[in-house]
């Protein structure tokens, strides 16, 4: 697929060499400089094969990506000696919450951070407690839609507030416990307890990927802090961590990538369906799948239905279409207003795995 940063380049190139033919020497040279300086800013747009990334067969190789509690621990042990090549800058670790949040652990809290070795460590909530990358937004139709991807504007100051470069730095993920709150057994025997946590970090690093950064520069624990790495290298652990620096001043509007093509808009959806899983969609391979993540729970016949409306399992949220009305909540007798005499419930838009079907427009940046 020709990519549309080539498509412009071509442009570019061919505006210049007509420009230069048909006017003032003078006048060229101005022009040709604003065209190059032009195309030095061009943003390159990624296709959904570009942002593959491949795991090593054995998770002890992954640098990036998915990382073991060894490879954690040999970073935090020497940084300077054990970054990856490809990483300049500092090693930012952030915890869901603390590791020992089990009742009765003896271990610390956080991984251990020196920041005379450029090893640094913070709880996601140093930022703003419960912000996990998501906002609402006003579309024009909804003033308060539901949340999704944080915008530019949200990226910077994340960013900023923790000091970090992501062109520079390795920014790594972990969940400390669980879900941030203390359990009286390991969250392996409570896996519900530890979702909420692998949740944040996955959409963590999906958020940065969305904004432009490389996958080099992103990392996510295998597992939990307390079971892989506090009860383990306890000498890389602490009571406390860092504390927030002075806000700094990147901006992903340097990074100069688009990735918004793992965001797939509504109409993206509906060709997939409408042409039998083979679309012909910019930046997608020519075959796809669709996947409905949402459990059986969260919207099957009421027999079946264990999740609702405010954990009520009789009352749920589904579209519509056959009366008008404003949006209602309905009852396990069914979809359908027989009475037609209330409205029907009517949503925006529905959800497919953790793809949000509103394309963020380039020109946020």
């Amino acid at each position: 697929m020709i990519q549309k940063w080539t498509k412009t380049l071509s442009s570019l190139f061919l505006l210049s060499s007509f420009v230069f033919c048909t006017e003032k020497k003078d006048n060229n040279d101005a022009l040709l400089a604003g065209l190059l300086l032009s195309l030095a800013n061009q943003v390159k747009v990624n296709s959904a094969t570009d942002l593959v990334n491949e795991s090593a067969e054995d998770y002890n190789e992954n640098n990036w990506g998915l990382i073991t509690g060894s490879t954690l621990n040999r970073f935090v042990s020497d940084w300077q000696a054990n970054k990856p090549s490809h990483i300049t800058g500092n090693l930012i670790i952030l915890q869901t919450d603390v590791a020992n949040r089990v009742a009765a652990d003896s271990h610390l809290a956080y991984v251990k951070s020196d920041a005379s070795k450029g090893v640094y460590v913070y709880e996601l909530n140093d930022y703003r407690t419960g912000f996990r990358f998501n906002q609402t937004r006003d579309s024009g139709l909804f003033s308060n839609s539901v949340a999704y991807q944080a915008n530019g504007e949200f990226v910077d100051d994340w960013l900023n507030t923790f000091g970090i470069n992501p062109t520079r730095d390795l920014i790594v993920f972990a969940v400390g416990t669980g879900n941030g709150t203390t359990v009286a057994a390991d969250p392996g025997t409570a896996t519900a307890t530890a979702a909420g946590g692998v949740q944040d970090i996955t959409r963590g690093v999906y958020w940065l990927r969305y904004w432009g950064v490389d996958i080099k520069h992103l990392a996510i624990l295998n597992g939990n802090l307390r079971s892989n790495f506090a009860q383990t290298y306890t000498a890389q652990t602490s009571s406390s961590k860092s504390t927030l620096p002075g806000k700094g001043n990147f901006s992903v509007k340097s990074i100069r990538v688009d990735n918004t093509i793992i965001t797939s808009g509504l109409e993206d959806i509906y060709e997939i369906a409408k042409n039998n899983l083979e679309a012909q969609i910019p930046g997608l391979t020519t075959k796809q799948f669709l996947i409905d993540a949402r459990p059986t729970a969260q919207f099957g016949a009421s027999a079946s239905r264990s999740a609702g409306v405010n954990g009520n399992i009789t009352q749920y949220i589904t579209t519509s279409w056959d009366s008008a009305g404003a949006p209602v909540v309905w009852t396990a007798t069914g979809d359908r207003n027989i009475a037609e005499t209330t409205g029907k419930t009517y949503v925006p838009f529905e959800r497919i795995c953790c793809l949000k079907y509103s394309r963020v427009s380039i020109d946020i940046l």
